[in-house]
């Protein structure tokens, strides 16, 4: 189930100093080196996170949004335990949002070319007819020391809803 991540800030801070430097979550990591920063500001970012029935943090999803061209970029998204069901669904209802509930014109996402994730963000855009749009040659520097290109996505809001449905 899908919360305000400001509800969660202090279990939010927490995980996030504790998954910091564990090479699992190098790739969340990868520009900055420091966790988000849990904000109130609902007019240029948008921040959530997973839970589960009895309340306890499974993942943290955000994204930033243009409000002139009213479209979501910078999605980012972090599974903290193995609950890859219920996180999953929480992510598809995230995206749902941005098109159903707040009608933005697209989504933006990047990944890095290492990331194992890349692999599922590439499904992601062949399920719901997405593209890649393109990479970046040497782009981001890893905490390990790294260079790596990152990988540009994008899925249109008319795509997205051609390919779901919302019951």
């Amino acid at each position: 189930m899908l919360k305000p991540a400001l509800l969660y800030k202090d279990q939010l801070d927490r995980k996030f100093s504790e998954i910091l430097l564990d090479e699992k979550y190098m790739y969340f990591f990868m520009e900055s080196g420091q966790p988000p920063q849990i904000s109130d500001d609902l007019t240029n970012l948008h921040q959530l996170v997973s839970v589960d029935r009895d309340g306890r943090l499974i993942g943290y999803i955000a994204y930033s949004i243009n409000n002139k061209v009213y479209y979501a970029y910078d999605f980012e998204a972090v599974n903290f335990t193995d609950n890859k069901i219920l996180f999953g669904k929480d992510l598809k209802n995230a995206i749902d949002d941005i098109f159903y509930k707040y009608h933005f014109n697209k989504l933006n996402f990047m990944s890095v070319d290492d990331n194992p994730a890349t692999s599922q963000y590439e499904r992601l855009i062949q399920k719901y007819g997405g593209r890649f749009v393109g990479y970046y040659e040497e782009d981001i520097m890893l905490l390990d020391g790294r260079v790596c290109d990152t990988h540009l996505f994008e899925i249109f809001a008319g795509d997205w809803m051609q390919h779901t449905k919302i019951k």
